[in-house]
């Protein structure tokens, strides 16, 4: 299932993630230092320090642009499941929510007779 790929722990999950950590490492850090750069740098200096900014927002847009590229693959694979009917995917949507319920009332049931037979 090469169309999964989009949607792997190692590849979404992993992208959405440092999408969010480096763009927040943009505006917390990199921000305030090429100001603090500025502040005391030469005409040279900020030249380079303004190129070497733009490059780290190279690098954030890269890795956000890619981590929703998987999330539209991703998402239009599950879509293309349902026919491209949102009342399907609503109602797939509404049985897996009653399926997990069902399941983790099934658990629980498990653990109260595990933990009655423990008392006796």
């Amino acid at each position: 299932m090469n169309v999964m790929m989009g949607a792997a722990i190692d590849s979404y999950a992993s992208n959405a993630t440092n999408c969010f950590n480096m763009g927040l490492n943009l505006a917390q850090y990199d921000l305030e230092l090429l100001v603090i750069k500025y502040m005391y740098g030469n005409v040279k200096d900020n030249i380079l320090n303004t190129t070497l900014f733009m490059r780290n927002i190279s690098d954030v847009g890269y890795v956000c642009v890619d981590a929703a590229e998987n999330l539209y693959v991703w998402s239009m694979y599950k879509f293309e499941l349902f026919s491209f009917n949102w009342l399907n995917v609503l109602l797939g949507y509404i049985q897996n929510i009653l399926g997990n319920i069902l399941t983790v009332n099934k658990i629980y049931q498990k653990m109260i007779v595990y933990d009655e037979s423990q008392t006796d």
